[in-house]
């Protein structure tokens, strides 16, 4: 094969050693530079590992509030997933805006007793028809406060659960962090790759040299 194809045996297989030839024909062959595009590129990418385990961590708990309230959601648009009318109208009787009003009604009734008793018509129809109609209005009056309050918390609630479901949960920082991960691991390959390619040219380079000192 010749003097040339020796050159490239001996720097390929290391037969050098160690000390300075051997750092000139690594530098040469390329191995040098492949092997430090290799380590730098793991090393940019654990970095970039940490970054990623970084960002996963302290997205972990708004992502999970983040799933919840999405589920809630969901639920809400199902049969059933929000009270009817009359389940409204019930809860507003439950509640304790209600119960405080009609907890007056005692008071006013005497107080329109006492109002009839004082003119002398206790006895009168009107006394009946103003019990109901204040009775009526009373109820009308602790009905609506109680249903408008369970609306305003109700929309409250929603708006906290939409809120939520639109927690930043730093997914585009994970994604662009994980395709910056794919990215320096293969600019390590291909930086490798082309140092490699280079030694190569370099060698040849160097053989022909060589050969035309000896022609």
């Amino acid at each position: 094969m010749g003097f040339f194809s020796d050159v490239v045996n001996v720097a390929s297989l290391g037969f050098i050693g160690d000390g300075p030839a051997s750092d000139i024909i690594g530098g040469v062959t390329g191995s040098t530079a492949a092997k430090a595009a290799k380590e730098g590129a793991a090393t940019a990418a654990a970095a970039q590992m940490e970054e990623l385990n970084y960002y996963k961590e302290i997205n972990k708990l708004p992502q999970e509030y983040r799933e919840q309230a999405l589920t809630q959601l969901m639920e809400r648009t199902q049969p059933g997933g929000t009270p009817s009318q009359a389940e409204r109208i019930g809860l507003a009787k439950e509640s304790p805006i209600y119960a405080a009003i009609m907890g007056g009604k005692q008071v006013g009734e005497e107080g329109i007793l006492r109002s009839a008793a004082a003119t002398g018509g206790l006895r009168s129809g009107n006394v009946q028809e103003n019990l109901y109609d204040y009775n009526v209005g009373l109820e009308n009056t602790a009905l609506i406060q109680a249903y408008g309050q369970q609306q305003a918390e109700e929309q409250a609630k929603l708006r906290e659960i939409q809120g939520l479901a639109g927690l930043d949960t730093g997914a585009t920082q994970i994604g662009q962090t994980m395709s910056g991960i794919g990215a320096t691991k293969a600019a390590g390959i291909t930086g490798a790759a082309q140092a490699q390619q280079q030694g190569i040219s370099n060698m040849m380079n160097l053989g022909l040299g060589i050969g035309g000192l000896l022609i």
